[in-house]
């Protein structure tokens, strides 16, 4: 088995570290209605304005480079600056190092503060004007790496150029203070390193990838998680104007600080490594001359979190992407805006130590005696646990031992599943609408129940963060070790589904319709009655409408057998979260319906 995408993600109060292997899936169904036909190979030696790079040959007949620069080694806290040219031949045959983050130990650092690389793969031909996938990576802005995404599977299927790019990460990505601040240089004041890492390897990309058979005027931003996020501040970017032309933001928010709100964090952390009290004319060399993991490990000892852009007004408008599309001052790009149903459960697992903690010890949260459930009773086990759970160790009812406490569990998962939604699609899809007329929305439905071999997986994860990802980069493992489907323990449903989900995206990153143009399957777009379509059909894939009752959201669903596919009028809104909140708080149990407030997170 290939190797082909592994996800990182750090968790620590709010993330954690969760890394999987995927790999490659072949759909019987593939016919490469996309490819190039009768086209000479092309040669793995590619001349870009800095210099001549020599890649290699990948997995699905893909050409691949690895470890590019799109700038130079950067310097702590400043903007990057363009890659310097090189003599000779330099090999793009191995990766980089990612860059700097905390291990999975949280005990010391991988990477290096030398990471402003990225890799491209393209089909093996000579075919020009291809359109740009430029992937931004996810793991909360503070981990996560290029190295997790191969690109071959969707350049081959799809016929494109695949980048996949890194930026930096935590304070060395995101972190700004007074002290900083010196009004000679608005990029380097504005405190959005990672950001401007990523507006660099566009402007590369622009520059660069025709050398690759890349069209500059045709490149669609993508990211999940952290990178979706990212996606959705580069529509609120000036800097970004006109280096993207379409735009895919998997699992986004639009959480903007406010500077007076980063400069808190800054001070924090000051604090935490002594120096509090340091004046601000002092504070850029302390940081500057601050060993890594010393600024990274205050995140686990202060819990303060350097993953959110700051509306700095150059970089990044003041309050971020929902201000900047109300006024109608963004970059309008033909957009896919999407999530998963049930989000939180990626998390949730992780935070039965804390709910235990909470429950056991805090009254604010619940009582301040222990209560026999296995949800928060702290000499119990905990929702850490449900992870043995999953590997057969353990069964579901002893760890969450009442009905009681699945309907607890079940009843988080809603609350906070909701809240990403709405502050992921379904808010920012209704503020664009009034803008533009090319904005699409999707939901992951799938969960496996289907299988009643895989009933915990779909009670502990369901479609949770991050299960789309397998669905769209074509992969034949679920981004949980295999727990829902793998080699030899998969459906055709299934299978039919990410081909559908592929197809869709390969249309809309040349055409900005997900219904138009050339995609890596052939299917036949029709709509149906309710909006569904049998095998070898695919449902129309409707725009956006902020009418009530019109149709919003495609539904990415399948049984054992075929995909589900079909469109909803449903809309979340800030009043229906607030309802469902209180609905879900007054029928809990009185000791535990604060637990409700955990996963309510400030995704806005």
């Amino acid at each position: 088995m290939m190797k082909f995408f592994k996800r990182s993600k750090w968790f620590c109060q709010t993330q954690f570290l969760l890394s999987v292997s995927l790999a490659v899936i072949v759909f019987a169904g593939f016919n490469g209605v996309c490819s190039a036909k009768g086209h000479d190979k092309i040669s793995t030696s590619v001349s870009t304005l800095n210099g001549e790079i020599e890649g290699y040959i990948d997995a699905n007949d893909t050409l691949a480079w690895k470890a590019i620069p799109y700038a130079i080694p950067p310097a702590r806290f400043e903007p990057p600056k363009d890659p310097a040219n090189w003599e000779g031949i330099r090999e793009a045959k191995t990766d980089c190092e990612k860059c700097t983050q905390l291990n999975s130990a949280r005990n010391g650092i991988d990477g290096s503060e030398d990471c402003l690389y990225l890799n491209i793969w393209r089909p093996n031909t000579n075919e020009k004007n291809l359109p740009v996938f430029f992937w931004i990576h996810g793991g909360g802005n503070n981990a996560g790496t290029m190295q997790d995404f191969n690109g071959a599977q969707i350049a081959a299927r799809s016929n494109v150029v695949f980048v996949a790019i890194q930026y930096r990460l935590g304070p060395l990505g995101w972190l700004t203070h007074p002290g900083m601040r010196n009004g000679d240089d608005p990029l380097k004041d504005s405190g959005n390193y990672g950001l401007l890492d990523i507006i660099k390897a566009l402007e590369w990309v622009q520059k660069n990838i025709g050398a690759f058979g890349g069209k500059a005027q045709n490149v669609t931003i993508a990211g999940e998680s952290a990178g979706g996020r990212n996606v959705l501040s580069l529509l609120a970017s000036p800097l970004a104007s006109g280096l993207f032309h379409k735009a895919i933001s998997q699992s986004g928010s639009t959480h903007t600080l406010t500077m007076a709100q980063a400069d808190a964090k800054t001070a924090a952390t000051l604090t935490a490594i002594g120096f509090g009290d340091a004046p601000d004319d002092e504070v850029l060399q302390i940081l500057k001359t601050t060993d890594a993991y010393a600024l990274f490990s205050t995140h686990i000892t202060t819990g303060v979190d350097f993953s959110h852009p700051q509306g700095d007004g150059t970089v990044l408008l003041e309050g971020g992407p929902i201000p900047a599309i109300q006024s109608g001052n963004y970059n309008k790009v033909p957009i896919i805006l999407g999530s998963n149903k049930d989000e939180m459960k990626y998390f949730m697992p992780h935070y039965g130590p804390a709910l235990q903690w909470a429950f056991y010890m805090n009254p604010e949260y619940g009582v301040s005696v222990p209560v026999p459930s296995g949800a928060y009773y702290r000499t119990s086990y905990s929702w850490l646990n449900l992870l043995d759970v999953l590997t057969g160790t353990l069964a579901l009812d002893d760890v969450l031992t009442t009905q009681a406490d699945k309907i607890l569990y079940e009843a988080c998962a809603q609350t906070g599943s909701l809240k990403w939604r709405f502050a992921g699609v379904d808010n920012v899809a209704r503020a664009l609408k009034e803008h533009q007329s090319k904005v699409y929305a999707y939901q992951l439905q799938w969960d496996g129940a289907d299988d009643i071999t895989r009933n915990s997986y779909s009670f502990i994860y369901g479609a949770a963060h991050a299960t789309d990802l397998s669905f769209f980069f074509g992969a034949d493992a679920d981004v949980f070790g295999g727990a829902a489907f793998g080699p030899g323990y998969d459906t055709p449903g299934r299978q039919q589904l990410s081909a559908a989900m592929m197809d869709y995206v390969a249309k809309f990153v040349r055409s900005g319709n997900p219904n138009k143009g050339c995609g890596p399957f052939k299917w036949r777009h029709t709509s149906h009655k309710k909006g569904k379509a049998s095998h070898g059909d695919l449902p129309v894939w409707k725009k956006w409408s902020n009418e009530e009752g019109k149709p919003k959201t495609i539904v990415f669903d399948a049984n054992m057998a075929d995909k589900d596919i079909y469109m909803i009028s449903e809309e979340v809104t800030a009043q229906s979260l607030e309802s469902n909140l209180w609905n879900q708080y007054f029928t809990l149990p009185p000791e535990v319906a604060n637990a409700l407030f955990f996963f309510d997170w400030d995704l806005l």
